[in-house]
Protein backbone atom coordinates (compact mmCIF):
# COMPACT_ATOMS: atom_id res chain seq x y z
CA UNK A 1 0.00 0.00 0.00
CA UNK A 2 2.80 2.40 0.81
CA UNK A 3 4.22 1.75 -2.66
CA UNK A 4 0.92 2.89 -4.18
CA UNK A 5 1.05 6.00 -2.00
CA UNK A 6 4.59 6.76 -3.16
CA UNK A 7 3.36 6.47 -6.75
CA UNK A 8 0.47 8.81 -5.95
CA UNK A 9 2.85 11.34 -4.47
CA UNK A 10 4.84 11.39 -7.71
CA UNK A 11 1.86 11.18 -10.09
CA UNK A 12 -0.34 13.76 -8.36
CA UNK A 13 2.35 15.91 -6.69
CA UNK A 14 0.61 15.67 -3.34
CA UNK A 15 1.39 14.66 0.23
CA UNK A 16 0.30 11.24 1.46
CA UNK A 17 1.36 9.97 4.84
CA UNK A 18 0.22 7.12 6.98
CA UNK A 19 0.62 4.87 9.93
CA UNK A 20 -0.41 1.30 10.46
CA UNK A 21 -0.71 -1.70 12.72
CA UNK A 22 1.73 -4.41 11.63
CA UNK A 23 -0.06 -7.09 13.63
CA UNK A 24 -3.48 -6.80 12.01
CA UNK A 25 -2.75 -5.00 8.74
CA UNK A 26 -4.78 -1.85 9.39
CA UNK A 27 -3.42 1.21 7.58
CA UNK A 28 -4.44 4.79 8.29
CA UNK A 29 -3.74 7.25 5.48
CA UNK A 30 -3.75 11.03 5.52
CA UNK A 31 -3.99 12.53 2.03
CA UNK A 32 -3.27 16.25 2.05
CA UNK A 33 -4.80 17.33 -1.25
CA UNK A 34 -7.20 20.28 -1.49
CA UNK A 35 -8.03 19.68 -5.19
CA UNK A 36 -11.13 17.45 -5.24
CA UNK A 37 -10.38 16.09 -8.73
CA UNK A 38 -6.87 15.03 -7.75
CA UNK A 39 -8.15 13.58 -4.47
CA UNK A 40 -10.78 11.55 -6.32
CA UNK A 41 -8.13 10.01 -8.58
CA UNK A 42 -5.86 9.20 -5.65
CA UNK A 43 -8.68 7.57 -3.67
CA UNK A 44 -9.79 5.51 -6.67
CA UNK A 45 -6.28 4.11 -7.13
CA UNK A 46 -5.96 3.29 -3.42
CA UNK A 47 -9.38 1.59 -3.29
CA UNK A 48 -8.72 -0.48 -6.42
CA UNK A 49 -5.32 -1.59 -5.14
CA UNK A 50 -6.76 -2.61 -1.77
CA UNK A 51 -9.62 -4.48 -3.44
CA UNK A 52 -7.18 -6.35 -5.70
CA UNK A 53 -5.37 -7.54 -2.57
CA UNK A 54 -8.63 -8.77 -1.02
CA UNK A 55 -8.72 -5.88 1.44
CA UNK A 56 -11.65 -3.86 2.68
CA UNK A 57 -12.25 -0.20 3.48
CA UNK A 58 -13.49 0.38 7.01
CA UNK A 59 -14.26 3.31 9.24
CA UNK A 60 -11.96 2.23 12.03
CA UNK A 61 -9.82 -0.67 13.26
CA UNK A 62 -11.05 -3.73 11.44
CA UNK A 63 -14.69 -2.84 10.90
CA UNK A 64 -15.42 -4.36 7.51
CA UNK A 65 -12.60 -6.90 7.58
Amino acid sequence: MYGVCEGGIRKYSTVITGTGHAGDGNIHLAILEPDRNKLSGILKEIYLFGKALGGAISAEHGIGM
